[in-house]
């Protein structure tokens, strides 16, 4: 289980670098709560709850496609993840409301655009992984990776 928590966090830390280099190249673009890009400056800079607060915005502005919808709910599900890693250790009730939330919030994600966003597998593969302790997730996992999702991203 160390391995597999030590991949994951590995996993997690290329996803943040993707979404800082994007949040950092749409920051000047993204100024009204109407981008899907919205909330990543936030991410990058490990302000989960800056960056969940943003991405609702975003969501509640109403103008957003299909498409970057399931993008914004990807983010938040990834910033939502984050804050229960972070506060699995101290606060283990919010811990797991922050984790139920993320696993919402990719399931949207998936269900909005299927096959637009291949790390959302891998996203909800590790998350699985970790709310199971190894039982479910390695389906999703290997998804992401048949659909074009770098396979660092989705190992676990």
């Amino acid at each position: 289980m160390g391995i597999m928590k030590t991949k994951f966090k590995t996993f997690i830390l290329v996803a943040l670098a993707t979404i800082t280099v994007v949040g950092f190249l749409a920051t000047a673009q993204a100024r009204s709560p109407q981008s899907c890009f919205d909330g990543g400056e936030y991410l990058g800079s490990y302000e989960y709850k800056k960056t969940i607060k943003k991405l609702t915005a975003s969501l509640r502005a109403g103008s957003l496609s299909r498409e970057s919808r399931a993008n914004v709910l990807f983010n938040r599900a990834l910033a939502h993840f984050l804050l229960f890693d972070e506060k699995i250790g101290e606060e283990a009730e919010e811990a797991i409301e922050h984790l139920e939330e993320a696993l919402d919030d990719v399931d949207n994600s998936i269900q909005l655009d299927p096959t637009g966003i291949p790390k959302a597998y891998c996203l909800r593969g590790g998350m699985l992984l970790d709310y199971t302790f190894g039982a479910v997730g390695y389906e999703d996992l290997d998804k992401g990776i048949a659909m074009g999702a770098p396979k660092e991203f989705c190992e676990c």
